[in-house]
């Protein structure tokens, strides 16, 4: 800015034959205004730039769709689906979220990398209940497939690619002939059987859930959903909602 007011002054000294020293103060005035009406537009140019290169390499995790409830079977081990080789352990209702990656630039750079899942549940007086936990991806291994030993960290994060692709998150499961529903995730596939953990056990009809996705670069951010028992005989739904606590 200081180059721009010698500037103009040296192009007037040149135009009117004054000397440098003696350019009228109005004009150095009127310059000086100049100045302090530009300089806010200047600095808000080179910050949008600067924003603008940013947002080229960062992804943008969102909804894809709305959260949904389905019904799956749940196999023994080995599952091949060769007649005798499996049996069906119960077919339980389970609670999803979809997410995908729709950044403003899609590129190697815009891919979201190592993304966890971290859940919470409060009950319907907005009091914690459980976690945070990890939650568990879709098209990751079940845990019970993996090699004796093998840690289960690996399957805790994921790639989401800058395609749009949707990717389910797991939250929760309810059998039809249980009172109660469980939150679900990779530990659940371990605990038990038929994955009715029991320190994943919800009691209650409604519970408020916080997903918070956590991952590089530069990637947290937190969503908010409401999960809802529908009693024995019955399923789960699951919605979003708008936050209950901050954080």
């Amino acid at each position: 800015m200081v180059m721009n007011i010698f500037t103009a002054t040296n192009v007037y000294s040149t135009v009117t034959g004054h000397p440098f020293i003696n350019i009228p103060v109005w004009i150095w005035v009127s310059l000086l205004i100049a100045g302090l009406l530009f300089m806010p537009f200047f600095a808000y140019h080179r910050i949008r730039t600067k924003l603008n290169d940013i947002l080229k390499v960062v992804p943008n995790i969102e909804l894809y769709g709305s959260p949904y409830v389905d019904a799956r079977p749940i196999y023994s081990y080995p599952s091949t689906k060769v007649a005798g080789q499996f049996s069906v352990i119960g077919t339980p209702f389970f609670a999803h979220i979809i997410f995908c990656n729709n950044p403003r630039v899609r590129s190697i750079e815009t891919t979201a990398k190592s993304i966890n899942a971290k859940i919470t549940f409060f009950d319907d007086e907005e009091k914690q209940v459980l976690g945070p936990i990890f939650g568990r991806w879709e098209g990751t291994p079940q845990p019970a497939t993996l090699p004796p030993f093998a840690p289960i960290r690996d399957l805790l994060k994921i790639d989401l690619e800058p395609t749009g692709l949707p990717r389910e998150l797991d939250i929760a499961l309810k059998y039809p002939d249980d009172e109660f529903c469980y939150a679900f995730n990779n530990k659940s596939c371990i605990s038990s059987r038929d994955w009715r953990m029991p320190a994943f056990m919800l009691k209650g009809h409604s519970f408020y859930i916080k997903v918070r996705l956590v991952g590089i670069p530069m990637l947290d951010e937190t969503w908010w959903f409401k999960l809802s028992n529908l009693g024995k005989g019955d399923g789960l739904k699951i919605e979003t909602s708008p936050p209950i606590v901050k954080g």
